[in-house]
């Protein structure tokens, strides 16, 4: 979970991290997939067909940061009707 902003200073504890992960094609393709998230690690179920490559945004007092790093799973040739269960993590480095 993040500890800082951006800025280096501290995310006080009393204000609430909420998170936004986005599933693409691609980094300039992305959309919604999960809204308002407050827990973490998230467990989701996602369709392939809208893509294989995911990122996360956190916002704090309706401050959303920058994107994630983009992950992409490697499936060959983006099958249709193929779901698989992802789950996403924060960490801090």
């Amino acid at each position: 979970m993040p500890t800082t902003f951006t800025s280096g200073q501290a995310i006080p504890s009393s204000d609430a991290i909420t998170y936004e992960i986005f599933q693409g094609s691609s980094a300039s393709t992305m959309v919604p997939l999960l809204t308002g998230v407050t827990g973490q690690p998230v467990t989701e179920t996602v369709d392939l067909s809208k893509g294989s490559c995911f990122d996360m945004v956190s916002i704090v007092n309706s401050v959303m940061s920058q994107p994630s790093n983009v992950a992409c799973l490697n499936v060959p040739n983006e099958p249709t009707g193929l779901s698989v269960t992802v789950t996403f993590t924060v960490s801090t480095p």
